[in-house]
């Protein structure tokens, strides 16, 4: 469980750091393509941000992006493999 939280949060960076272990080959395009979706996003959104507020848009973008990918991640993440 513990395991989910963490990559739900911090991704692939996390999975490394606290378990030594990379992002299944199966979700890798998935995840190339959420990067990709999310940095569209994030220029959408500063692109077409009220004035005097793309920053806040652009971190907004990036915040839904983020759980998004992470909520996929965690939910299709498989069992540890033992060695």
């Amino acid at each position: 469980m513990l395991r989910r939280v963490v990559a739900f949060f911090g991704h692939a960076p996390a999975l490394w750091l606290f378990y030594r272990e990379t992002i299944p080959p199966p979700l890798r395009r998935p995840n190339a393509i959420a990067v990709m979706l999310t940095l569209a996003a994030m220029a959408a959104a500063y692109e077409v941000a009220p004035g005097g507020s793309p920053g806040l848009a652009t971190f907004a973008a990036w915040v839904v992006g983020h759980l998004a990918w992470g909520a996929v991640l965690a939910s299709r993440l498989p069992a540890p493999t033992t060695v």
